[in-house]
């Protein structure tokens, strides 16, 4: 079952702690929260994950041109064990200053007015409807889009600590939010030792199923390597 990960009616502070409360309540039952862009082509799936700025979103606009559809924009909950992909955030946002958001002016008639450094580019995007069949995550790339790449994109398994930590960081993201009151403690203090580790094991199982491969080269040639290995398999 697909779910709509919604903050409702909360901004900051109060959005950010809703969502790691999500993010504790998820891995008791086995749901992890990762900092990931989920697109899906059919049944299968496939996790970009990266930092701010390095592509993920644009990769994901890449594969949407492709007719691929967005399971998540920014947060994926993903069912641990079996890598299915439950739900997630349901917005594009782009960062037009970030070298990956080159060439996408155009989306800027599109803008929040909060904040004003995004472009919402979630029109752009088809979405898997809400309640549809579940998608099981078939690739996990880590992405780094680089507009002056050349034609191809350069794709390589990485080792298996580097994987299971590219896992590892994206699983954490909503604990590593910043709250703008200085008096309140750090969210990441809602994790408690007996949940990291139970997060640390969700983690070990989700990497082990699907290792992390780094892509690096233009969102165009990354989503079409993408698309040629899912074809191939």
């Amino acid at each position: 079952m697909i779910t709509d990960f919604a903050p409702g009616d909360r901004t900051g502070d109060a959005l950010r702690v809703h969502r790691a409360q999500e993010h504790c309540r998820g891995v008791a039952a086995g749901v992890l929260s990762v900092h990931a862009v989920a697109m899906a082509r059919g049944t299968e799936g496939v996790l970009l994950f990266g930092g701010y700025g390095a592509g993920k979103s644009v990769t994901g606009l890449a594969l949407a041109a492709r007719g691929w559809r967005a399971v998540a924009g920014d947060v994926a909950l993903m069912l641990a064990g079996r890598n299915t992909l439950v739900g997630g955030s349901r917005r594009f946002l782009l960062r037009p200053s970030s070298p990956a958001a080159h060439g996408l002016a155009q989306a800027s008639a599109n803008a929040v007015p909060r904040p004003a450094t995004r472009i919402d580019a979630t029109a752009r995007v088809p979405w898997v409807a809400v309640g549809t069949e579940a998608i099981r995550a078939r690739l996990a790339m880590n992405v780094t889009v680089d507009s002056g790449a050349g034609p191809s994109a350069h794709v390589a398994d990485l080792d298996e600590h580097t994987s299971l930590s590219v896992w590892w960081r994206a699983s954490g993201y909503l604990l590593d939010r910043v709250l703008t009151d200085p008096s309140a403690a750090p969210l990441r203090s809602m994790e408690c030792p007996e949940l990291a580790a139970e997060r640390m094991r969700l983690v070990r199982s989700a990497a082990r199923l699907q290792p992390v491969r780094e892509a690096y080269g233009t969102a165009d040639a990354i989503a079409e390597a993408i698309d040629l290995e899912l074809t191939e398999e």
